[in-house]
């Protein structure tokens, strides 16, 4: 079956694509279904010729003009690609982490023991190694006095590159841009503690779909921490409702935790503390007290609001 193109109505040799030869002149006055068919046409020309003519042009990111830029397999094996980077080694890697319990079960003792730890570059329950730099803490369901309390009951110092706000602006109302503006003044920033997202996530839109206003929110602040290489973490609660899957109980829809890279949900009966983790490079696992990681120290403190 023979297909035939519409062709440009005037050939501009200044404007050919140096990947598909089309003249790109043309593309103002080009029907949608030109451009469809252009692309249906052109697309597996581009890998070829990047590889025989070394333009830049397709695998490293420039791209025929035609479509977005995509990677061969054969380029994606022969890439030299940076090892993952954990913040926490084996719990949390650069990227945005969710983690849920009920309340008062010691989840923000748990993220201020954390953020302490890579604040100092100090082993998490003398364990599992950190990446230590710059901490931010939004403390935005606490007072000052609350955290200095804390921290004088964690003993383990107070190092001057951890930071608290107690009160932020919400996503929608500056709030993105001020934590990218934070991080832009922090170059060694490791990990941002959100405690708790509620505070600060934007309203949904009046008739958006829940699912899809929850993974949208989420998706913006993945996104930033993958952009300057931190781990963003999202404190949420969990819901009281049963559920065979413990990641599905924390509160919101399942945009809340779909974009994220590690979902953490905290347990809590008495002084024992379970930590269930899940995520995109992590498999399940789950450390609980008497364990060699021992979740004693957040979880045997006393239980102030």
């Amino acid at each position: 079956m023979t297909t035939t193109i519409d062709a440009a109505p005037v050939i501009d040799a200044t404007a050919i694509d140096p990947i598909s030869g089309i003249d790109t002149s043309a593309y103002d006055n080009a029907t949608p279904e030109q451009i469809v068919e252009w692309n249906r046409v052109f697309a597996p020309l581009a890998p070829l010729a990047q590889e025989i003519e070394g333009n830049g042009a397709g695998d490293n990111g420039t791209g025929p003009s035609l479509f977005p830029a995509t990677m061969s397999a054969r380029a994606l094996a022969m890439a030299v690609i940076a090892a993952m980077v954990w913040i926490v080694e084996g719990i949390r890697p650069v990227g945005l982490t969710v983690i849920g319990s009920r309340p008062k079960r010691g989840k923000s003792w748990l993220e201020l023991l954390i953020a302490v730890c890579v604040a100092m570059g100090q082993a998490l329950f003398g364990v599992f190694a950190v990446t230590s730099g710059a901490v931010l803490y939004l403390a935005l369901e606490d007072s000052a006095g609350r955290m200095k309390r804390r921290l004088e009951i964690l003993g383990l110092g107070h190092p001057t590159n951890l930071e608290f706000a107690f009160t932020w602006p919400r996503l929608d109302k500056g709030g993105l841009q001020a934590l990218r503006a934070w991080l832009e003044c922090h170059p060694d920033a490791r990990e941002i503690v959100i405690d708790t997202w509620p505070r600060i996530k934007p309203p949904r839109p009046r008739g958006a779909d829940p699912y899809e206003s929850d993974y949208g929110a989420m998706a913006i602040l993945q996104g930033l921490a993958l952009e300057f290489g931190v781990a963003i973490v999202l404190v949420l609660h969990q819901r009281k409702a049963p559920d065979d899957d413990i990641f599905a109980t924390i509160t919101g829809t399942l945009g809340n935790v779909a974009a994220a890279d590690v979902i953490a949900v905290l347990l809590r009966k008495g002084s024992r503390g379970t930590l269930a983790l899940t995520g995109r490079d992590l498999g399940e696992r789950t450390l609980a007290r008497g364990t060699r990681a021992s979740l004693a120290l957040p979880c045997s403190t006393p239980r102030r609001n």
